[in-house]
């Protein structure tokens, strides 16, 4: 039985875009690291490979390809069974951790939880860059399963381990992502009834999320997002000038070629400091963590990009992803992308007057709101407008189609947003004998800086992605700035007293962030590589 000729169905049109990124040699990853205290307590190879086996006969596009995937009309086909067993069998390797640099630095804790095993920050930061910078093997037209695990094993023993998840986006998002390692790692099984070998071929893949949601923009959204993804770039320089909207931080087009090194950094904060930071956004009528995050995210760059010597605005732009997943609509637990992203930005004065609290409860109801959902949505539907069309271009060019040609002009440009908090929200269950989980993710072609994030029984882990040398911030600041003001930002916010927070709406602002970054001893609460 071959590959081409079983289980053929359209790809979706996210998934369409996901496939593009992959075309132009830069896919796009997401990896899952779960951390164990004591590398014995590591699942085995055959308990991975039983629990792959049945997973793979249940959820379709584990054993998926893309076939035509260079054309304008890409398909899903199931690998053979002979190709599955072979990916099965060589779907979990083990590394060693001394093969890493970096093994022996301390490891990142904010406001130090002590239940927590001692692990070095760098060495889970290797661990990212090697399974996200490993990404030729997980290419969607490649006859490989589209995800991988792979055990880090320290040859000391009594040493922590790492186990690491990693998938191509173009088979499924961060939520169903996280459910594939809950099923692969931990002790209950997914209830959802899953598609059966007995269906059509047409019907064992996930409907796309066109099909089952209606993502259509009305008229004068799409007119809008024309004027300026399609129109604008098309202008003459001076005309354009005088008609585009004033761009978010950065405003420039990135310095340095794709791909260009990614560089990521590592955050715990203890589940005590959680604790302080729920109880002070309560107080200020903010009733989940998210919007607290994301903001600390945008506060924490304009401390580090405003001279305060020669201040100006800035204006950040920042988007998260939201989950339309629904049981209800047939979208599977595991697999498929039912995702849209929520953009919005903060006007930020030159001398950071703006209230903390306000503009994280103004985010907040847009996050709820039925209108932000909606936006969110009809930019997925958007997508169906790319300029398509087979390319007359040479058999290895990064552009066959015009998504690749669209993408690549796109990513040529300044970004459209600034930061991106991709943040899984809380797991109920860490896999047993873990004691922490991390997400990290490629960083091609998104915001400058995106900010990952998992909450669990243990705290919730950050990790910061860039890529180095792409965008420039304030003369003589770099990036790992933004990941200390990031920290001390969230260790502020944790640490406000009641009598201060309930003073006025203005008690807190930007400025006064920027002075407690200024005068915390941030130095020691991230790790160099």
């Amino acid at each position: 039985m071959s590959s081409v000729d079983i289980g053929m169905n359209s790809v979706g049109n996210y998934e369409r875009y996901s496939l593009a990124r992959d075309t132009t040699g830069n896919p796009q990853l997401i990896t899952y690291i779960a951390t164990y205290p004591i590398a014995s307590s590591l699942p085995s190879v055959e308990s991975l490979r039983l629990r792959a086996r049945n997973l793979v006969e249940d959820y379709p596009l584990l054993r998926a390809r893309v076939i035509d995937s260079r054309t304008i009309s890409p398909k899903w086909g199931l690998l053979s069974d002979g190709e599955v067993e072979k990916g099965i069998l060589g779907l979990v390797t083990d590394v060693e951790l001394e093969d890493l640099a970096g093994y022996t630095s301390s490891r990142v804790e904010i406001a130090g939880n002590q239940a927590k095993p001692t692990v070095s920050a760098a060495t889970l930061e290797k661990v990212i860059s090697q399974e996200l910078g490993n990404d030729q093997p997980l290419q969607a037209a490649s006859n490989n399963l589209l995800w991988r695990v792979t055990r880090y094993r320290p040859r000391t023993r009594g040493v922590a381990a790492f186990l690491a998840l990693t998938i191509n986006h173009v088979i499924s998002d961060g939520k169903s992502g996280l459910a594939l390692f809950d099923a692969l790692l931990g002790e209950t099984k997914v209830t959802q009834q899953p598609s059966k070998e007995t269906s059509p071929p047409s019907e064992r893949f996930p409907r796309a999320l066109e099909t089952t949601v209606d993502c259509r923009p009305g008229y004068g959204f799409m007119m809008g997002v024309i004027w300026n993804e399609l129109l604008i770039p098309r202008l003459p320089e001076f005309i354009a000038k005088r008609v585009k909207r004033t761009a978010c931080w950065p405003g420039v087009p990135p310095l340095a070629g794709l791909p260009g090194q990614q560089i990521h950094r590592h955050l715990s904060l203890s589940s005590r400091t959680l604790a302080k930071l729920k109880a002070t956004g309560k107080r200020h009528q903010v009733d989940t963590l998210h919007p607290i995050f994301e903001i600390a995210a945008v506060a924490a760059l304009w401390c580090t990009i405003v001279d305060s010597e020669r201040p100006s605005p800035l204006i950040v732009g920042h988007s998260t992803p939201i989950s339309i997943r629904d049981g209800l609509l047939s979208h599977p637990i595991i697999s498929g992308n039912y995702v849209a992203g929520l953009d919005t930005e903060v006007s930020c004065s030159a001398h950071g007057e703006e209230s903390f609290w306000q503009e994280t409860r103004k985010y907040a109801e847009w996050l709820r709101s039925t209108e932000g959902r909606q936006k969110a949505i009809q930019t997925m539907g958007m997508l169906v407008h790319i300029p398509d069309g087979q390319n007359e271009v040479d058999a290895g060019s990064p552009a066959p189609t015009g998504w690749e040609t669209f993408l690549l002009d796109k990513a040529s440009r300044a970004p459209a947003a600034s930061i991106e908090v991709s943040n899984l929200g809380y797991l109920p269950r860490l896999p047993p004998s873990a004691s922490s989980v991390t997400l990290a993710q490629t960083n091609i072609f998104g915001p400058p800086i995106i900010v990952n994030a998992v909450g669990h029984a243990t705290g919730t882990d950050f990790v910061i992605c860039w890529r180095t040398d792409a965008f420039a911030l304030s003369k003589g600041k770099k990036m790992e700035d933004f990941v200390r003001a990031f920290a001390a930002v969230l260790e502020c916010l944790a640490e406000e007293k009641q009598e201060h927070s309930t003073q006025g709406e203005t008690s807190l602002s930007f400025a006064d962030l920027r002075d407690a970054v200024t005068h915390k001893g941030t130095g020691d609460q991230t790790s160099s590589t």
